[in-house]
C-alpha cells in the first residue's frame, strides 16, 4: 500500500510481540529503498522518535559533542550513539589550551563562560622537575591553560548540546554503515544486544 500512494513515512501499528518479525520482512524484502517505517504498539505512541538524521557521529567525547553541536546550530539536525549508559568519571584530558579558548569565544561565546567558571586558571607548567614555563608569555588574552577534567568537559558539552534540542542516543553502539549515492543507512544496537536500529543519514562521523 505504501508503494502504491507513494508514501515515504509510514506508521504501523500492531501488537508488541509482531514488532520484530515485522521489521524483518521490511529489511529482507528491501522495502526501505522505498519508504521509512516506525512500528510501534498502541501503548508506545508517546515514545515515537524519528530515526533520520543528517549526521550521526559515533561517541559522546569532546571531540563529538563539539561537532554536533556546530553541527546543530547550522540547523543540520545530528545524532550522537554513545555506547557508555551513564558518562565516565574518567578523565583522559585535563586542560584547554588558548587556541581552543580563543575558537570557543568566536563561535560559542557562552559556552566558553561555562568552562571558564568551571575550570582553573594555571600561568604555570612545568617540564619534567627542571623546568618552569611561564604561560603568561602567551601572545593571547587566554595567557593561560584551563585546567579542566574531560568528564567536566563533556557535562558542559552535553548540556548544552541538549540545551539546544539535540540528544546523545546514550547505550546505543555504532554497528555498521551502508553507503549508497543518495543516501547512508547506519545501524546501532542497543547495549550489546543483537538487535540493530537503522537510521537514515546524509552523512555519518566516525571516531576512533
Amino acid at each position: 500500500m505504501a508503494r502504491l500512494f507513494g508514501a515515504k513515512n509510514v506508521l504501523f501499528l500492531t501488537k508488541k510481540k509482531a514488532i520484530d518479525s515485522i521489521m524483518s520482512d521490511f529489511w529482507d524484502f528491501g522495502f526501505d529503498s522505498s519508504f521509512n517505517i516506525i512500528v510501534c504498539n498502541n501503548e508506545s505512541m508517546h515514545k515515537i522518535e524519528s530515526n533520520n538524521f543528517d549526521v550521526v557521529i559515533d561517541g559522546a567525547g569532546p571531540v563529538g559533542l563539539l561537532a554536533a553541536i556546530n553541527l546543530h546550530k547550522a540547523g543540520i539536525k545530528t545524532a550522537i550513539f554513545e555506547k557508555q549508559k551513564v558518562r565516565s568519571n574518567l578523565s583522559r584530558a585535563l586542560v584547554i589550551h588558548a587556541g581552543t579558548l580563543e575558537l570557543l569565544e568566536e563561535t560559542h561565546p557562552d559556552l566558553l563562560q561555562k568552562f571558564l567558571s568551571e575550570g582553573k586558571k594555571l600561568q604555570q607548567g612545568h617540564l619534567g622537575e627542571k623546568y618552569i614555563v611561564d604561560l603568561s608569555l602567551i601572545e593571547s588574552k587566554y595567557n593561560f591553560i584551563l585546567a579542566i577534567e574531560q568528564n567536566d568537559s563533556e557535562k558542559i558539552l552535553e548540556e548544552y548540546f541538549e540545551s539546544l534540542g539535540g540528544k546523545v542516543w546514550r547505550g546505543y553502539e555504532f554497528f555498521d554503515a551502508e553507503i549508497s549515492s543518495k543516501k547512508v543507512l547506519s545501524n546501532s544496537r542497543r547495549n550489546k544486544s543483537r538487535k540493530l536500529t537503522r537510521h537514515q543519514n546524509r552523512w555519518c562521523k566516525y571516531q576512533h
